[in-house]
């Protein structure tokens, strides 16, 4: 049973990735072209085999983890998840892995063999990569010859799915703008009671009950929902047209509370703020 595996990108989701990994006695290489620092604090960082490049070839399974940015005008940029791939599939042979959040309509020039997008959370990132809530597989082709983690992750998992890269990109897309949503709406509607004078939070909080995404706060940030509510809009442009007014309520938000209410407090915490 071969349980080695080659992560490229160790910024917050590779670390996770892999210290997951290596609770479950997995053996992991990890590359970056960065400075690689201890995100999460965890004694088991010590144990990834960081690496360069070119040091070294295997035939693992190489996990794909490092960021698609978006440009100037919102439009996604995958130069940096080209070049991964390109590294995987001249460490050697195995499958390759794609983690990065890609839009559906992006994948026609990527060489990679499984898409499987990450629903990770940055202070429980480790624990839920371990067990996973939703584990998604796009497979190009077919999905029967999973590499040995992704059967780990199978058995654990609370619900997967098996289709396409387009069918887990349009997945992946609707979690985050759902979440996105959630945050807009409250926050707008809370604006408005504010306004007027009302107990905002104790309407809301009664209704929404404090759940996560459903209680007011900041405007939606982060690693994630602003840069692929913003990416999906510019993709889809009039078709979107939920999801503009969204980025502009959450702007609005933004705004309003850096005028009027700069205590309000975030909606999450990161890792570097815990």
């Amino acid at each position: 049973m071969n349980k080695e595996v080659i992560i490229i990108g160790l910024g917050w989701v590779g670390q996770a990735n892999a210290l997951a990994l290596i609770k479950d006695e997995f053996i992991v290489h990890g590359i970056d072209i960065r400075t690689v620092n201890n995100i999460y604090k965890d004694p088991d960082f010590n144990k990834i085999k960081i690496s360069d490049a070119g040091s070294f070839t295997s035939d693992a399974p190489k996990i794909i983890c490092v960021n698609a940015l978006n440009d100037e005008h919102g439009k996604q940029d995958l130069s940096a998840v080209f070049s991964a791939l390109k590294t995987a599939r001249q460490i050697g042979g195995g499958p390759v892995i794609l983690r990065s959040t890609v839009l559906p309509t992006k994948f026609k020039n990527l060489d990679f063999d499984l898409f499987v997008p990450e629903f990770l959370h940055e202070l429980h990132a480790i624990e839920e990569a371990r067990k996973p809530s939703l584990l998604v597989i796009g497979s190009k082709k077919s999905a029967d010859n999973l590499p040995q983690f992704l059967l780990h992750w199978k058995k654990s998992a609370k619900r997967v799915f098996l289709g396409t890269p387009e069918e887990a990109a349009f997945i992946k897309y609707l979690s985050n703008i759902w979440n996105a949503l959630r945050i807009s709406h409250v926050n707008e509607m809370g604006n408005i009671m504010r306004r007027r004078g009302m107990n905002h939070e104790k309407v809301l909080d009664f209704f929404f009950e404090r759940k996560p995404y459903l209680k007011y706060g900041r405007e939606f940030s982060g690693h994630c929902l602003p840069k692929d509510a913003l990416a999906f809009l510019t993709e889809f442009n009039e078709e979107a047209k939920l999801i503009s007014a969204m980025h502009e309520s959450n702007e609005d938000h933004k705004r309003y509370v850096k005028e009027h209410h700069p205590d309000v407090e975030a909606q999450y915490f990161r890792i570097n703020e815990a």
